[in-house]
């Protein structure tokens, strides 16, 4: 049994919250480069992407894709 919270129980910790956040491109981006430590252009973000790497096995999910103008990509996890 899954216990429902409400907004504002939420805390960057819940996935729901730590998407929402970081969908948002300045977030992501001002989260990348704090923790970082050196500036990031323009980036794309995509929520829980999955990536396969074989047919046959599982796939990963990430929580939060993010890919610059110079095709650096990253993995934000919680």
């Amino acid at each position: 049994m899954s216990t429902r919270k409400t907004l504002q129980e939420l805390t960057l910790k819940d996935d729901f919250m730590f998407g929402t956040v970081m969908a948002e491109e300045k977030n992501c981006r001002d989260f990348l480069e704090l923790v970082l430590g050196f500036p990031i252009g323009r980036i794309e973000v995509i929520r829980e992407k999955t990536m396969a790497y074989h047919p046959e096995n599982r796939g990963v999910r990430l929580d939060v894709y993010a890919k610059d103008n110079e095709e650096k990509r990253y993995n934000v996890e919680m």
